[in-house]
């Protein structure tokens, strides 16, 4: 029985440690999606940044200075120690500053407050405010504004904590004064002259001396004379790591969700089956409906190294268990099983063995095509005549010890023709005539027909095509096949591209023999669609179909 497993992800190795390389390989497969994610983000960033209005910034440098406290503090400690800049910051982008510097620049306080940004060095007693605007001159005539309102306040703040302590020491000097004049003794007056004196040398300590210079402003702000945003560089790097790592997202969640089997351990984990070979894509034949030999067109490709390799596989089998008839089919229609068939029973014949190739999909044949030949007659015939009235016997295929049973009409009911006792004498007797007999079958869940035929051949192959076979169905093919006992051989894996396999697979380059090729092109059309007469015809039945035992 097939695994359950086959939809188990790439990246992790049978002792569950993770292995690099194939995560590299992930991204070599997926590396379209990537490099589309990635030119779209930045695409997206570019739009982005070259459609919005250019922004120009200008900056008011403040040297912050503590206010309220005495110049004996100022000379002896340390400006850092005096003044938090965490507070000046909130003053500088408070209420009172914007809205002042909103009439003097005759704005809104909002618009002021969404165009000034206000921050501080580390380690410094500077201030920095940061006006933007799409107009340079109005850019540093903001940053000034703010910045001498900021000064304003705080110098305004500080005056007015000097004149409030100011009043207070007039009021008490006041009240000391009356009390000298109610002074009946010269004592009384003593310590009433004493107390004013007190009065006004706290006075002179505390308020006379405090600072109210909140600071000064480090040269005028100028007008920018490039734009501070938007930051193209910026905006198109950050749209590129943006789409590197949706690129990469997306490229393992493609992986994870991604049923094909597009490697050897996907179709034999699949199939529960060993994989016979891999056949690689052919570079320039991409229509794959076209019906091509590569066999006889280029025998020295890696295509025909490839069927070679599934050919002596065959015939090992052939030669340990008795193998004689082998039904080709797939899970499901346009997988590649007619061009398998078709070079397989090429690659035999070259050997010197006598081969029937039989085109047993009654549906949609296109075995016929590969060696151009007519389809009019055919097994669907041999299945419904009377031997009386027909003969019928293999195609030549001008291919030495090659002959082929074409398909023939289409039947209306092919599942009941395929399962038929004749059908089973059919191949019976070409099990009689030929070294080994190759069956091209229907798919495996398109119909039933597979199914009909599985019970009378020796063993079945499967062809799976890795750019678009599920692992479900060639997993629900097997399942099938189980089901009623039949001989499974193994499977082929077409349509491969090595450019995607993983370095260990050795597939990147395909040696070319210099020895000529096993396989000589055929000669001439004979006028009835085939290649030329056969060598050595096989002992063909006498008649629609061949004689039953």
């Amino acid at each position: 029985m097939p695994p359950e497993s086959y939809m188990t992800g790439r990246t992790e190795t049978a002792e569950g440690t993770i292995d690099l390389r194939a995560y590299l390989q992930v991204f070599r497969n997926q590396k379209k999606a990537i490099a589309l994610c990635v030119l779209g983000m930045v695409a997206l960033a570019s739009l982005y940044s070259f459609t919005r209005t250019p922004s120009y910034s200008s900056k008011a440098t403040i040297l912050v200075r503590p206010v309220g406290v005495s110049q004996t503090e100022l000379g002896s400690q340390p400006l850092a120690d005096l003044v938090s800049l965490d507070t000046e910051k909130e003053i500088a982008s408070s209420t009172e500053v914007e809205a002042a510097a909103a009439r003097v620049l005759r704005t809104d306080p909002q618009a002021i407050q969404k165009h000034t940004s206000v921050a501080f060095p580390t380690e410094s007693t500077i201030l920095e405010i940061t006006y933007s605007d799409t107009d340079p001159e109005q850019a540093a005539a903001g940053a000034k504004a703010v910045a001498e309102e900021y000064l304003n306040y705080k110098r305004d703040a500080a005056e007015a904590e000097v004149s409030s302590l100011r009043e207070n020491v007039t009021e008490q000097l006041k009240l000391l004064v009356d009390e000298l004049s109610d002074a009946g003794s010269s004592e009384a007056r003593d310590d009433a002259l004493l107390e004013i004196r007190i009065a006004i040398d706290e006075f002179i300590q505390t308020g006379a001396s405090l600072n109210t210079n909140p600071g000064q402003l480090l040269g005028a702000p100028v007008a920018p004379a490039q734009p501070s945003s938007p930051n193209h560089k910026l905006n198109i790097a950050a749209g590129l790591f943006l789409g590197l790592f949706l690129g990469i997202g997306v490229a393992f969640l493609r992986e994870r969700t991604d049923e094909r089997a597009r490697t050897r351990e996907d179709l034999e984990e699949a199939f529960a089956a060993p994989v016979l070979a891999i056949v690689p894509r052919t570079p320039g034949w991409g229509d794959k409906r076209a019906a091509r030999l590569i066999t006889v067109a280029d025998p020295q490709s890696p295509s025909s190294e490839a069927y070679r390799s599934l050919r002596t596989a065959v015939l090992a089998m052939s030669a340990r268990q008795g193998v004689k008839t082998v039904l080709v089919t797939s899970a499901l229609a346009g997988e590649g099983k007619s061009t398998t068939a078709a070079n397989l029973a090429v690659s035999l014949a070259s050997t010197g063995k006598r081969v029937v190739l039989v085109s047993a999909d009654l549906r949609r044949p296109r075995l016929h095509q590969f060696f151009g030949l007519p389809n009019s007659r055919g097994l669907s015939d041999i299945l419904t005549a009377d031997d009386e009235t027909i003969r019928i016997g293999p195609r030549d295929t001008g291919i030495e010890n090659l002959w082929v049973f074409v398909s023939g009409p289409i039947p209306e009911r092919p599942a009941e023709l395929l399962q038929s006792r004749r059908m089973q004498d059919f191949i019976d007797e070409c099990r009689k005539v030929s070294d080994i007999t190759i069956i091209d079958g229907p798919p495996m869940l398109a119909v039933a027909d597979c199914l009909a035929i599985a019970p009378y051949v020796d063993g079945i192959v499967l062809v799976a095509d890795s750019q678009t076979t599920p692992r479900g169905a060639i997993a629900q093919s097997r399942l099938e096949l189980d089901r009623i006992g039949a001989t499974v051989l193994g499977a082929v894996l077409n349509n491969f591209d090595p450019s995607k396999a993983p370095s260990s697979y050795g597939y990147q380059s395909y040696e070319m023999y210099e020895q000529p090729s096993d396989v000589k092109p055929p000669p001439g059309g004979n006028g009835s669609g085939g290649f030329g007469p056969p060598a050595k015809p096989p002992r063909s039945g006498r008649g629609a179909r061949p004689k039953r035992r």
